[in-house]
C-alpha cells in the first residue's frame, strides 16, 4: 500500500493556503492528486475488508452449526449403541456357597453377558467428497471459478482437512502454471510461510490475478441493467449476480429501486395499476414473477 502524501507546506489560515497555492501550483495540484489516488486506494481497502469479514463471520455460523449437528449425531449413535442390561444389578449377589470351578456353559454366558453389555464402536463418516476444482493457471477470467469452488470445497469437506496445512497444501496442488509459480515462494520445503491459512493464499491470487474495479464495475452494470425481452428469471438471475459482487446484495430499498427500473415496458404497464411490495427485493421479484407468469397464460389463451 502506497503511503499518504505530503503537502509542500503548512498554511495556517485559508489566506496563506490560497498564496501558497498561487505561488506553486503545480506542487499542490500534484499532491491533491495524489491524495485523492491514496484516499481511492484506503477505500476500496476498506471495502476489501469489509466483504471479508463478512464472509468470514458467515463461515464461522456455518462450521459452529457443523460441528454442533455432528457431535449431537456422534452422542446420538453412541446412546444407541448402548445393549441395556436385562438383569438389575441389585440382583447379581455373590452366593457364600463353597467355591467350585465354573462350568465350561456358566464361563460362556459369563464372556457373552459382558459382550453383549460392552458398547459398540462408534464409526465416523466422512462428508460426502465434493469434485476437485479444475486447476487455476492464473487466467483473470478463471478466478472467480476457482476461489468460489475452493470455498465451497473447504466448507463441504471441512472434515476431510482439518489442519491449515493439510488446506494450504490442498489448494497449493491445484495451482498450475503462472498461479503455482505466484505462490511457489510461500511454500519451503513443505512448510508455508507467513500463510496462516487458505484464505491468505486465495488473497494472494486476488491480488494479483483479480480485478480490483470488480466491485464498482459490478456496481455501474446493475445501475443500466434493463430487462428487454428477457424471461424475468434470467434478468433477475443476473440481477442478483451483480448485486452480490457489488456488495449491496442487503441493500433492499436500492435494489428495489434499480429492479423497478429495469423492468420490462410489459411488466411495467402491469405494475402501474397495483401495489407490489417493496419490503425486500426477493418479495418484489416474486411479484414480478407472478405478474409475468399471468401475462403469458392469458397470451398464450387467446
Amino acid at each position: 500500500m502506497s503511503t499518504r502524501p505530503s503537502a509542500p507546506s503548512q498554511p495556517d489560515s485559508a489566506e496563506a493556503f490560497a498564496a501558497a497555492v498561487a505561488n506553486d501550483a503545480p506542487a499542490w495540484y500534484s499532491y491533491l492528486t495524489s491524495l485523492a489516488n491514496y484516499l481511492q486506494e484506503i477505500e476500496k481497502r476498506a471495502d476489501t475488508l469489509s466483504i471479508n469479514l463478512q464472509f468470514e463471520k458467515a463461515l464461522s455460523a456455518r462450521e459452529a452449526e457443523r460441528y454442533n449437528n455432528t457431535l449431537s449425531r456422534l452422542l446420538q449413535e453412541a446412546r444407541d449403541s448402548l445393549t441395556p442390561l436385562s438383569t438389575p444389578a441389585s440382583s447379581l449377589v455373590i452366593s457364600p456357597s463353597p467355591v467350585n470351578p465354573a462350568t465350561p456353559t456358566e464361563s460362556a454366558k459369563t464372556v457373552s453377558f459382558f459382550a453383549a453389555s460392552a458398547p459398540a464402536p462408534v464409526k465416523l463418516q466422512l462428508s460426502e467428497k465434493l469434485p476437485d476444482p479444475a486447476p487455476f493457471d492464473g487466467t483473470k477470467s478463471d478466478l472467480d471459478r476457482f476461489v468460489s469452488q475452493i470455498q465451497n470445497k473447504m466448507f463441504a469437506n471441512s472434515d476431510r482437512f482439518t489442519t491449515a496445512h493439510s488446506r494450504l497444501s490442498y489448494v497449493t496442488g491445484r495451482l498450475t502454471g503462472a498461479a503455482a509459480a505466484q505462490i511457489r515462494p510461500y511454500n519451503r520445503k513443505g512448510q508455508f510461510v507467513t500463510l496462516k491459512d487458505y484464505d491468505d493464499l486465495l488473497n494472494i491470487l486476488e491480488r494479483a490475478y483479480g480485478n480490483v474495479n470488480k466491485k464498482a464495475e459490478a456496481r455501474k452494470q446493475l445501475m443500466t441493467l434493463r430487462q428487454k425481452n428477457l424471461p424475468f428469471n434470467a434478468f433477475y438471475a443476473e440481477f442478483q449476480r451483480l448485486a452480490q459482487e457489488a456488495g449491496m446484495a442487503d441493500d433492499d430499498a436500492t435494489l428495489v429501486i434499480l429492479l423497478e427500473q429495469g423492468l420490462s415496458n410489459e411488466l411495467t404497464d402491469l405494475i402501474i395499476n397495483t401495489v407490489p411490495p417493496t419490503h425486500s427485493a426477493d418479495a418484489y421479484a416474486a411479484f414480478c414473477q407472478n405478474l409475468e407468469n399471468r401475462r403469458r397464460y392469458m397470451k398464450q389463451g387467446r
